[in-house]
């Protein structure tokens, strides 16, 4: 990895991405039920919402052949895991099942791009 790639990873605030947050909605509850009631259901990132801290996922009905349909969407916080609001579904969940997890790895691979950058920069200075 070069050095400018593990500056980028050290200074980065710690965040779920969208691989995760799919991942962890689709472990909701509700969300596992609505999916399994309709073989067109379906969940994908809301691309128009994407913010500094929150992102949206929207859950969908799309056939083979046919148009997709945004049915429902619940937004989440990406640095703490916490579901901030839904729309057109209940959910009773108040955080992803294994966010806390997740961004506790997240931060750990943060501190070792941290201490290989000072590594590096030790080995210029000398």
């Amino acid at each position: 990895m070069s050095l400018r790639a593990l500056l980028r990873k050290a200074k980065r605030p710690v965040e779920l991405d969208e691989s995760d947050l799919l991942e962890q909605v689709r472990k909701i509850p509700e969300i596992t039920t609505w999916l399994k009631a309709d073989r067109c259901r379906g969940a994908q990132m809301d691309t128009d919402s994407e913010g500094a801290t929150t992102d949206t996922v929207t859950l969908l009905h799309q056939c083979p052949g046919e148009r997709a349909q945004g049915l429902a969407s619940i937004t989440i916080e990406k640095r703490t895991g916490r579901i901030l609001g839904a729309q057109a579904i209940e959910i009773s969940t108040p955080r992803l099942q294994g966010a806390e997890e997740r961004l506790a790895e997240l931060e750990k691979n943060k501190m070792s791009a941290r201490d290989a950058v000072n590594k590096a920069c030790e080995f210029l200075q000398k």
